[in-house]
Formats: C-alpha cells, structure tokens, sequence
C-alpha cells in the first residue's frame, strides 16, 4: 500500500484540517503570493528563497522559526507538523536510496550478463558497456512497477 502523504504547506500545517482555509479562502501557501491576513510568513519566505517545498527539506530542519510557530500557544500544534515535516523528509529519503538500490543492482546485473555474454563472445569490453547499458534499464524498470 503507497503511503498518501503529501505536503500541504511550507510549514508541515495540514492547510485540509485548517479552520481559516474555508474562511479567507486560502489554497495554502504553496498556491498563493500573499498572505491572507496581509503579512508575511518568514517560513513561507524561508522556503521559497532556498528553494524549498517545505521545511522537511532544509538542512537547518528544525530551524528555532518552526519550533517557535509549532509550539506557539496561538498557532501552534504541539509539533505536529514538525512530525509530518520529518515524515516528508523520511519518505524523500527512502525514495531516493530505493532508487539508487535499483540502480545498482541493475547495473550489477547488466555487467554480470555482459562479462558472461562477452566471455561467450570473446568481446568482453563491448558486452559490458553492453551491460552496463541493459542494467540501467532494469534499473529503470524495477523503479517505474513500484
């Protein structure tokens, strides 16, 4: 079963769980310029310069900005979205070292078949580029059925 996780927010808020999202019709802030109540959002201005979905892809995560919002008595939410945010970045995460498993173990297996297929053929070089190339695409394939 896929996990159903996503990103809602800059800040790992549930923007879908948000009492003020039907109110001041907001998309979120991965939709909007502005905010709804006309400030700024330093995390949402944070993310953006760096280049950054969310909080959960920073290398400062969690930075003092987040842990203060999380835990404010106002805005906050007891750190549950620094939780999801960890959550995001895990997911992030196991995805890329999954891929790179493919990876080389695709390309192990092209080259185990081009030496094997080279040796038959007395053309070892050229099978194992050979190899190299068919293991790029199993890589490929292991990576697209999952």
């Amino acid at each position: 079963m896929a996990d159903k996780i996503t990103c809602e927010s800059r800040c790992g808020m549930l923007c879908s769980q948000c009492p003020d999202r039907e109110e001041y019709d907001c998309e979120g802030c991965l939709n909007i310029k502005e905010t709804y109540w006309g400030g700024t959002c330093e995390i949402k201005d944070c993310c953006e310069s760096k280049n950054h979905e969310h909080c959960g892809q920073c290398k400062s995560f969690p930075c003092s900005v987040l842990l203060d919002i999380s835990y404010d008595t106002d805005l906050g939410d007891d750190g549950e979205r620094i939780m999801h945010l960890k959550h995001l970045a895990d997911k992030a995460a196991d995805t890329k070292s999954s891929f790179m498993t493919k990876i080389v173990l695709g390309n192990v297996t092209g080259i185990c078949l081009g030496i094997i297929i080279g040796a038959l053929q007395g053309a070892t070089a050229a099978w194992i580029i050979a190899g190299i190339i068919i293991g790029n695409g199993i890589a490929l394939m292991l990576h697209n059925n999952n």
